[in-house]
């Protein structure tokens, strides 16, 4: 998801279905923020069917602009006051150039 700056709205910019964690890094960025929810199915116990959790992600690059940050750090403490059952990470990248 991305965060449109002039309607401060946050908008599903693709939807992936079977995407491994490497085919959703290909497709970020490098110096633009973006919100992912990952559906994650998680075996808890041997015989018992695995539990769905969603893992809400916040990919902020260090080269992204001051602006956009802030933008994406309010959208996403308006995400997280929403939706408390949420896992978080956050990804500080810093891309050598």
């Amino acid at each position: 998801m991305s965060c449109d700056k002039k309607t401060q709205q946050v908008v599903l910019v693709e939807q992936m279905k079977d995407a491994s964690p490497k085919d959703v890094a290909d497709e970020l960025p490098e110096a633009m923020p973006r919100l992912i929810l990952h559906r994650h199915a998680v075996e808890i116990e041997a015989g018992v069917a695995p539990r769905d959790f969603l893992f809400y992600i916040h990919y902020n690059p260090f080269d992204c602009p001051a602006d956009m940050k802030r933008l994406y750090a309010s959208a996403r403490d308006l995400v997280l006051d929403k939706y408390t059952e949420l896992k978080v990470c956050t990804l500080n990248i810093h891309v050598d150039s």
